[in-house]
């Protein structure tokens, strides 16, 4: 692994306050009248080799900046495909275009190409991911773009370096909407996220979408007498052979192959708070309010982040641009 500690040199701020609202005292992201944050590693564009700027990172004394604060919390990244292109590009300004020379730097940076085939690329990813992974928190986890080109082989050195047990999901997003016509296979509409945590004890702030306006009328379209509002009536058995529990004044055993979803202690309270009722052939089912759901889950299938196309507002015209999810 690398082990290089180059020095950091600031070279351009961005001068656009923040809203007052967020200049709280002693928050790290605090900035001054021009924008300029007043201390603190976070909110840095920093410009260079990734894997020389993460060595750094990792064996220089802003390491202990960034353990003071918590440590890397999460990680994305979004590599090259080894699609085998070029992709530098020319930048518009009104009616004009700026036509800017490539350093050495963004030349390697623009470039999708690899001389010595997927070995090479692998290599390249192999030293990066290792560094990520030092920097990373004991509770932190990292997102890897990637698509069908190098899925695989991606999947197998984040198992070598993370460890098979801490691989959490593949998530896969619908990157357009129809596809090329395809003469030997299907249409490729999806690209991929991998998603692996450092440790068992990663934070996961689960996210949620609104429920469908016909979700909330087919679903919830029982009005309590509580005066809560609208609910439904939920299952309230899992997969797996689980033990009779008390409801009320009744023992009742669970169906062949499933058990009760709460303990015997959640069940009490419940039937105190008549969240639970029978239904009339005696079988539990727990009072879901719509006052209390946060949503749907989101799952690892996403096909609600729409694409770049030609009429967007944050079309940049650069060929591998990525929307925003929301």
């Amino acid at each position: 692994m690398t082990n290089i500690d180059l020095p950091f040199h600031s070279i351009e701020y961005i001068d656009e306050p923040r809203k007052e609202a967020d200049k709280a005292q002693g928050d790290l992201f605090a900035t001054d009248l021009r924008g300029r944050q007043l201390k603190g590693w976070t909110n840095k564009l920093i410009w260079g080799d990734n894997k020389l700027i993460l060595s750094s990172l990792a064996n220089g004394p802003m390491r202990g900046e960034i353990e003071k604060e918590g440590g890397l919390k999460l990680i994305y990244i979004d590599p090259p495909f080894a699609v085998g292109a070029d992709f530098g590009f020319n930048i518009q300004i009104g009616n004009e275009t700026a036509e800017k020379k490539q350093s050495i730097i963004e030349e390697i940076a623009y470039r999708d190409t690899w001389g010595k085939g997927i070995s090479s690329y692998l290599s390249m990813m192999y030293e990066r991911l290792k560094l990520m992974h030092n920097l990373l928190a004991e509770d932190g986890s990292i997102y890897v773009h990637c698509d069908w080109r190098v899925s695989s082989q991606l999947k197998l050195v984040l198992d070598d370096i993370f460890g098979k047990e801490q691989y959490i999901n593949l998530i896969s997003w619908q990157k357009i909407r129809s596809s090329k016509g395809q003469t030997s296979g299907y249409g490729n509409v999806l690209d991929c996220l991998f998603y692996f945590r450092k440790s068992n004890k990663f934070i996961f702030n689960k996210p949620f979408t609104p429920l469908a306006e016909e979700r909330i009328d087919s679903h919830y379209n029982l009005n309590s007498e509580d005066g809560r509002g609208n609910y439904m009536l939920d299952n309230f058995t899992q997969a797996g052979q689980g033990e009779p529990r008390k409801f009320g004044d009744k023992i009742i055993a669970p169906p062949s192959g499933k058990h009760w979803i709460w303990t015997q202690e959640r069940i009490d309270e419940g039937w105190e708070q008549k969240r639970i009722i029978l239904t009339k052939n005696g079988m539990p089912r727990v009072k879901r309010y719509l006052s209390d759901s946060k949503g749907n889950p989101i799952e690892d299938l996403w096909t609600d982040i729409f694409p770049v196309n030609s009429q967007s507002d944050e079309r940049t015209g650069y060929p591998t641009q990525n929307p925003k999810p929301y």
